[in-house]
């Protein structure tokens, strides 16, 4: 999940320089445990995520994915989830998160941002050097998501990264299976 944070702003330092302001995505690992794919949305899924940071709920997940990646090969995997935004409506369901994945230049190929294999779900994904707490949503008049989503790509080594910064867990950084120097939403 992840998840930006105006109260706790902290300025990113890199090699001594001043680089930007940061804020802080509320990020956890997702496992994927039902997936749907309604006929009369053709290019959406309808994604449900259990032990989501322990909430008693699952979260109820719209995406457009289904165009891009087969829906067996999205069951039972752990991903990368943007859980901060304000819920969203498409086509009439309410979708409640954001899985983050990462495309080509040409956006003609897209992959599932994936945790290291030990990550456990639920663990919040960091940036090394930023701490503090998340806002519960994000407010979207401060457009903080579009803000930060430009700085979010793949590097050469598949890692998935926020300017120079990897998305971490305990178990090592996140990454995707083989798109170089992508664009992630």
């Amino acid at each position: 999940m992840f998840g930006f944070v105006f109260k706790n702003e902290k300025t990113l330092q890199v090699n001594g320089t001043e680089q930007a302001k940061m804020v802080i995505l509320r990020r956890r690992i997702a496992q994927k445990n039902l997936l749907t794919q309604s006929p009369s949305l053709q290019l959406l899924l309808m994604l449900k995520y259990l032990d989501l940071i322990g909430e008693a709920q699952p979260r109820t997940v719209v995406s457009g994915l289904v165009k891009y990646i087969p829906l067996e090969d999205m069951q039972n995997r752990k991903v990368c989830v943007l859980c901060n935004l304000k819920p969203a409506s498409m086509r009439g369901i309410k979708s409640q998160a954001m899985v983050l994945a990462a495309s080509n230049s040409d956006h003609t190929k897209v992959e599932l941002v994936e945790p290291p294999q030990g990550a456990a779900v639920g663990e919040r994904v960091t940036f090394p050097g930023f701490d503090g707490l998340p806002d519960d949503v994000l407010n979207p008049k401060k457009k903080v998501w579009e803000t930060v989503q430009v700085d979010l790509h793949t590097d050469k080594e598949l890692v998935a990264r926020y300017k120079d910064l990897p998305f971490t867990t305990s178990a090592g950084v996140c990454r995707v299976a083989s798109i170089t120097e992508g664009s992630i939403r």
